[in-house]
């Protein structure tokens, strides 16, 4: 069974009072210590440097898929033998026109929850699927959920290919990762120290 390690980091203090575009710029730095313990657990190692497309989409490196994400209160990263991505968004309340433009009546249907975890489930799901596809946000359109497996797992599907994801809820903010169907998943969550203080599957 292929073992996914994705892991998330508390981002530190000081760095999230920094000026935005240099918050930005220190965050994604970040992201790159999350992302090299999931290739330490995997067993692999990252080159030195990572590639980007013009479009800003990770490039495989040496067959190992990657993927970040940085937000104002944590990091994330995951490595795969195949493609991933990885996506972390706070829980706050949406609008209601921010919620018809992600989440169509179909999609709502499928949920059986508040609408705002309807909503960031789905765009969760949307944004890692998207990543995995190498896509920016302008492909939104072309994602849908089509399944609600369980609390933790969906699937989507971008244009003709379906996608699962796995979401874990954690500190007020929702975690989703793209695998495969016999895919193990285990969190890791570390302090802002890059302390390991919890580690999980979201079956447990």
């Amino acid at each position: 069974m292929n073992v996914l390690y994705p892991v998330i980091m508390a981002v530190p203090e000081a760095l999230a009072r920094l000026p935005r575009p240099e918050a930005q710029r220190a965050l994604s730095r970040l992201a790159r210590q999350p992302l090299a313990l999931s290739a330490l657990k995997k067993g692999v190692r990252l080159p030195a440097v990572l590639e980007k497309s013009r479009q800003g989409a990770p490039l495989p490196a040496d067959d190992l898929w990657w993927s970040v994400t940085h937000k104002p209160e944590f990091v994330a990263g995951v490595v795969s033998f195949r493609q991933t991505g990885i996506d972390v968004e706070k829980i706050v309340p949406v609008s209601s026109g921010l919620f018809k433009k992600i989440v169509s009546p179909e999609e709502q249907s499928f949920f059986d929850c508040n609408p705002q975890t309807v909503f960031f489930r789905c765009w969760t799901a949307k944004e890692a699927v998207l990543k995995a596809e190498g896509k920016g946000l302008a492909g939104l359109n072309r994602c849908r959920i089509d399944d609600v497996l369980d609390d933790s797992c969906l699937t989507v599907t971008f244009d003709n290919t379906r996608w699962l994801v796995e979401q874990w809820p954690f500190n007020g903010h929702l975690a989703a990762v793209v695998k495969e169907k016999t895919d193990r998943v285990q969190w890791t969550m570390l302090d802002a120290d890059e302390n390991e203080i919890r580690t999980l599957c979201a079956s447990e």
